[in-house]
């Protein structure tokens, strides 16, 4: 049957894509066979949707210390993304700072600003007397990590980095009264 067939160059160039071409159609074949799932879930694993773990980072604060979401395990966490020239973080500034005092032992309350240099988020601060930690997300790795696209952005997760409620816009005593209700349940 082989007898007097010569192998050339030109032959075995054409074996090679013969033998890549069944060799990609197979792959197709199988691929198309085997059913394809995307995981789907609400819940379990790292996201940004109520019932997954919270994505970890850490964040330097206006004081310099350096701070990661993981470290606060074990307690309630608010994560509140905000900068300085924003009229609803403004608004709800001096209610943060409020509830924080009255339950700083119950929840950790982490201010990440994402737009404003070191000098101005010191002097919102001190503007506010705000004492929760303030993280500086300067080149907003963090907000993005986490997709904010309006502020204030506020996360809500219980004791085991659990997201149990993402809010967007300004809160006030009474909300984070019954936000916190949630993460303590």
């Amino acid at each position: 049957m082989w007898k007097g067939y010569i192998m050339t160059g030109r032959n075995i160039t054409r074996i090679i894509a013969a033998a890549a071409a069944l060799g990609t159609l197979v792959l197709i074949v199988l691929g198309l066979l085997r059913p394809h799932t995307t995981p789907t879930t609400t819940s379990g694993g790292v996201g940004l949707e109520k019932g997954q773990a919270a994505p970890n980072f850490t964040v330097t604060t206006i004081s310099g210390q350096k701070v990661s979401l993981s470290d606060f395990r074990g307690k309630p966490v608010m994560l509140n993304f905000w900068f300085v020239d924003c009229p609803a973080c403004q608004e709800e500034a001096p209610d943060l700072q409020k509830f924080y005092a009255a339950t700083k032992n119950d929840i950790v309350i982490l201010g990440i600003n994402i737009a404003d240099s070191h000098k101005d988020v010191r002097r919102f601060a001190n503007q506010y007397r705000l004492t929760y930690p303030l993280g500086l997300d300067a080149d907003r790795s963090i907000a993005s990590l986490y997709s904010i696209q309006f502020e204030p952005t506020s996360y809500f997760l219980d004791s085991r980095g659990i997201i149990r409620a993402r809010v967007e816009g300004a809160l006030d005593t009474n909300d984070l009264e019954q936000l916190v209700k949630k993460v303590k349940d």
